[in-house]
């Protein structure tokens, strides 16, 4: 299954007209609770130019979703690393990546997560898929089965999201 939804997600990301690529997909300020984003401020404490409505762009939900599916299968161990040019904070609370990136730079994030996916998903074992993660969320360390599950139904109601869009501004 995760096989289809990255060879969609890559679809998707291409298909995306150059116009869309920055653009807004929602307005960000009706969200609420834990979904709603904190206004991206630059390393010196200035609010970021740029805005909370980066997070509803085409390209910024294309990264968040990858990003996390990477974090995601690395069980949110602190050593794990982004491939460049993604750095590890780019999704801190209150920042923004230092630019926006570019649909070769995410495409090739789909086939580095593509190959991660498809390696740990052969190799996993029941012992494997039953064992609590390395990392907590939110205080608990649920089994690695849950773990990639979740990240599964992240991944496609992000790329949802996106495929709507592109198809919702289709000639």
């Amino acid at each position: 299954m995760f096989d289809v939804v990255l060879n969609e997600f890559e679809e998707t990301l291409r298909a995306c007209p150059d116009h869309l690529w920055e653009a807004s997909m929602w307005d960000v300020s009706k969200d609420q609770g834990y979904w709603r984003p904190e206004p991206p401020v630059l390393a010196n404490g200035n609010p970021d130019p740029r805005g909370i409505q980066v997070h509803s762009t085409f390209w910024y939900v294309a990264f968040h979703t990858l990003f996390t599916l990477d974090w995601n299968f690395a069980e949110r161990v602190p050593t794990w690393t982004p491939p460049k040019p993604f750095g590890k904070n780019d999704l801190d609370t209150g920042t923004l990546p230092p630019r926006t990136y570019s649909r070769d730079e995410l495409l090739a994030y789909v086939e580095f997560n593509y190959a991660k996916t498809m390696s740990i998903l052969t190799s996993l074992s029941d012992a494997d898929a039953t064992r609590p993660t390395l990392a907590p969320i939110r205080g608990e360390h649920p089994p690695l089965a849950t773990r990639l599950l979740n990240n599964l139904l992240h991944t496609a109601g992000h790329h949802g999201t996106l495929d709507t869009f592109v198809w919702q501004h289709r000639p």
